[in-house]
């Protein structure tokens, strides 16, 4: 169909396709004795009587790559393979890109060739404008149609098709220095051209062609803060519309600017700088390091507990601990109510004060929670089970605690869906150890079994299911 722009491809383009996502085979006729390797025509007559139907050969023309032979007398009906590439071209001095879905058809003795654009981009002096194909029903058929949009590639699936690998083809990219995109130079941004993503590349032209700062950041060696912000559209940390180098980096001044560039130079330093500038920090090179480590929104939880610094030399001495985990010991005492102090925020046993804490806390909630957690139990266990095994509901949240504690499980998290009528809990016994833990049982408002857990989440047995089952069938 007619596309808005008549552009004509690169030329070189179809030899380019062909080298880099063409696939190797090489067409058998025994008839005739023949065997050329479709793609780059090397002769393996000499050996045509010996090939085999889909085996793989190694071809050493100038292909190189491993082959698959294909005898003409199967056919080679539905042999095509595809994927989607941008490409640029010029008229004067505007420069046009292209995006194309291209078929690669291996049915006849040549490789062919089959263009359809998907999409196309006008890059004006003052404006892009955009293309893109839909299609839309029309009479109990679909229509083809081109869509003045937003600079943006097609998505995979707007147009009924599958997902497909995507490129950009870079080998003209010095034509779009006669154009009126050329201090975007493409060729020199490496970091956008090298990862051959065309929806990176559409959003760095269009980024550029918008904001001044871009060129700004390219110049003064900041490519990196571009290509994160372009691939992982972090845009709250850069003000594009700033005029200079600190409002646009939201540093304060040109020295901080200088400092950055210098002992840094990196996105994600560039986002420690701002938090430590919001905690209001010095900023050098080890706190923007101890930032990195401990993650943003930890270290600013952590700089309302202590001094940062202080805490992190802490964590780091204790095995296998996690500031996550700090966090959580730290909440865990202010729910409680405990005072804080060196002692407590800094206890010699962190696993030991850790375990209580938490224990705590579930013991505070368990009491708030108590009076819904024996109204659901009452409510979906009706019965007790004594016969070779003893089968009770839990009276009370709190042994739900103990429970998970001895059999080393996390029914304790159960509480609160207890309390919310979710789920019953109760417990399995022996006859002769009635107190001591054995396996747990969950089930449904339904008296439906859910799950029976013993030690370390372990199975039950045939014994312990079977009494489960004639319980679950006593209440029905």
């Amino acid at each position: 169909m007619n596309t808005p722009y008549k552009i004509n491809k690169p030329k070189g383009l179809d030899e380019w396709v062909i080298d880099h996502f063409a696939k190797s085979y090489i067409l058998v006729d025994k008839k005739k004795g023949t065997a050329i390797c479709q793609k780059c025509g090397e002769d393996y007559n000499y050996i045509a009587n010996e090939l085999k139907h889909n085996q793989e050969l190694e071809c050493d023309g100038w292909c190189y790559s491993t082959a698959i032979v294909k005898e003409k007398r199967y056919g080679r009906k539905n042999l095509a393979s595809a994927f989607r590439l941008l490409w640029f071209t010029r008229k004067n001095d505007i420069a046009y890109a292209q995006y194309d879905e291209i078929r690669v058809d291996y049915t006849g003795d040549k490789i062919a060739l089959e263009y359809t654009a998907l999409a196309q981009y006008r890059y004006g002096k003052k404006e892009t404008i955009a293309y893109v194909l839909n299609k839309y029903w029309s009479y109990n058929s679909m229509v083809p149609t081109f869509d003045r949009c937003n600079p943006k590639l097609p998505h995979q699936n707007s147009m009924n098709y599958w997902s497909l690998p995507e490129f950009t083809y870079t080998d003209n990219l010095e034509e779009l220095q006669k154009t009126t995109m050329k201090y975007a130079d493409l060729i020199e941004c490496e970091e956008i051209t090298n990862l051959y993503e065309p929806k990176l590349v559409i959003e760095y032209l269009e980024k550029h062609r918008k904001y001044a700062s871009v060129e700004k950041l390219r110049k003064a060696g900041f490519e990196d803060i571009v290509t994160w912000n372009i691939q992982w559209h972090t845009g709250h940390t850069i003000n594009w519309r700033g005029k200079n180098l600190p409002k646009i980096l939201k540093l304060s001044n040109m020295q901080e600017v200088r400092w950055f560039k210098n002992n840094a130079n990196t996105f994600p330093e560039l986002e420690a700088i701002h938090c430590l500038k919001k905690s209001k920090l010095k900023i050098n090179e080890a706190n923007v390091k101890l930032v990195k480590e401990v993650g943003i929104e930890h270290f600013i939880k952590i700089t309302t507990i202590d001094n940062p610094t202080k805490i992190y030399n802490y964590i780091s001495k204790e095995n296998n601990m996690f500031v996550s985990e700090y966090i959580d010991y730290y909440d865990a005492l202010i729910k409680l109510g405990v005072p804080i102090t060196k002692n407590t925020l800094y206890p010699k046993n962190f696993e030991e004060a850790h375990d209580r804490a938490t224990e705590g806390v579930e013991i505070l909630i368990s009491k708030e929670k108590s009076k819904e957690f024996k109204q659901t139990e009452n409510k979906i266990i009706t019965k007790t089970y004594e016969k070779e095994l003893i089968i009770r509901a839990a009276a009370e949240p709190e042994e739900l605690i103990k429970e998970s504690k001895e059999l080393s499980h996390c029914v304790r998290t159960y509480i609160d869906r207890v309390a919310r009528g979710v789920s019953a809990i109760a417990f399995v016994r022996e006859t002769s150890n009635p107190d001591k833990s054995f396996f747990t049982v969950e089930i449904s408002p339904k008296r439906e079994l859910l799950q029976i857990r013993g030690n370390h989440n372990c199975i039950p047995t045939p014994e312990v299911t079977a009494a489960v089952d004639q319980w679950i069938a006593s209440m029905a």
